[in-house]
Parts: structure tokens; C-alpha cells; sequence
């Protein structure tokens, strides 16, 4: 599991599962960019700046779903890394 934590988002499919912000909960698509606190998800042929640290994400990582709190992965995709190990303690997988 940690190989899928470390690795890209980019081009993977993301719902947000519960926010802070009613008006972005339920947005699913694909991530197309990401910085240190933001999510870029395409949807509904538009793209939507989704902020990780207010929202719980579902991420298909192909063979596994993953349950991730936003604020655990507040950090730059390079970055990342260096910080795998509280990151997986805050993960949780759906079947």
C-alpha cells in the first residue's frame, strides 16, 4: 500500500467522500494537477480546485480503493516520500 501512497494521483479516478464545502462533496473525476494543498479534478467537462485539507477522498489506486483524509496528504507530490509513514497510518482501504 505504501508504493500506491507515494506515487502519482495524477490521471486517477477521486471522489470526494465528505467536506467541509457541501458544494464539492460528491464531485468525482479524474485528478489532473496537484500542488502541495489543492487537487485539480476534472468533471463534467470542466476542471474543479478541490482543497485537500477540508475534504476525505476515495482514490481507485486500480487494484485497491483508498479512504484518504486531505490533511494527511498536504504536501507536495515530490515530497511526499519523506513523509510515507504518518501518511499510511492515516489510510484506510475499502473493498
Amino acid at each position: 500500500m505504501s508504493e500506491l501512497v507515494a506515487g502519482e494521483f495524477l490521471g486517477r479516478p477521486v471522489t470526494v467522500v465528505k467536506s467541509t464545502n457541501p458544494t464539492i462533496e460528491n464531485v468525482t473525476g479524474y485528478v489532473v494537477d496537484e500542488t502541495k494543498n489543492m487537487f485539480v479534478v476534472h468533471s463534467n467537462d470542466r476542471d474543479i480546485k478541490i482543497p485537500k485539507s477540508i475534504c476525505r477522498f476515495s482514490i481507485d489506486m486500480g487494484s485497491e480503493k483508498l479512504i484518504i483524509d486531505g490533511k494527511f496528504i498536504c504536501y507536495r507530490p515530490e515530497n511526499r516520500l519523506k513523509e510515507l509513514r504518518r501518511i499510511t497510518k492515516n489510510i484506510r482501504k475499502v473493498k
